[in-house]
């Protein structure tokens, strides 16, 4: 494998711990064939890109007009990049049709948006009728909060986390609609240490035999992300369109 296409398959990596819980909320919640995919602030596309593999419609969407040129450069260069697409738009006025996607995802993204309430109802509202929503943030009742106080000290905390604090009450409270059934709650990265956040985006090519006792250790806390979501540093929920 040459250096090119070792950057591709980073690039294209689902390692992200945000992109796991999706993945496992997913494989235990739908038994069906995915229809079709919207994801809303795709950034670089590497998640919606490894959708298209096993969905023939997927859409991904992005205010930053550089990452979704990036986007779509990188789709050009995999397999399946006739099922994936990626469109510039804001998540607060959605550029799509009522009931366009059956899974809608937002990955750590609402907190960047001005009006997130906004963008939630968009999220809703483009999501089909017995469709599935996807959302993940950041967490502050957990360790999170102690990147977000270091980020600060150095005048950096909203740049880097976002306009919005999150945490579990507030991310449910914002589900809690007579159109919406929470399907799934569960917290990831229980243990946010900036460097072990990097060492865990290699996830997906190391096996627990040649891991460090520290990831062994963050590993065991993911067997039991629903009984301590309270405390992820990351919040999945998946609700059921109503």
């Amino acid at each position: 494998m040459n250096f090119s296409d070792l950057m591709i398959k980073r690039k294209l990596s689902l390692a992200d711990p945000w992109y796991q819980l999706i993945l496992r909320m997913m494989k235990s919640n739908i038994s069906v064939d995915i229809e079709s995919i919207l994801e809303v602030g795709c950034g670089k596309g590497g998640f919606s890109i490894r959708m298209a593999e096993k969905c023939q419609n997927v859409v991904g969407l992005d205010l930053s007009s550089s990452s979704i040129r990036q986007a779509k450069n990188l789709a050009r260069r995999s397999r399946h990049h006739k099922n994936v697409d990626f469109v510039i738009g804001d998540a607060q006025f959605l550029p799509f049709k009522d009931g366009s996607g059956f899974v809608t995802v937002c990955s750590e993204a609402l907190e960047h948006i001005p009006h997130f309430t906004k963008a939630f109802q968009e999220l809703v509202r483009v999501t089909k009728k017995s469709g599935y929503l996807f959302v993940t943030v950041p967490n502050y009742i957990s360790t999170q909060l102690l990147e977000l106080w270091l980020w600060s000290l150095i005048g950096e905390g909203g740049r880097r986390h976002g306009l919005h604090i999150f945490h579990y009450f507030k991310v449910k409270k914002l589900f809690k609609r007579s159109d919406l059934e929470i399907l799934d709650i569960r917290g990831t990265d229980f243990i946010h240490i900036p460097f072990l956040s990097l060492k865990r985006m290699d996830w997906s090519n190391r096996t627990p035999s040649n891991e460090s006792s520290l990831l062994r250790f963050m590993r065991f806390f993911e067997r039991y992300d629903r009984l301590m979501c309270l405390f992820g540093s990351n919040i999945g929920i998946m609700a059921k369109i109503k």
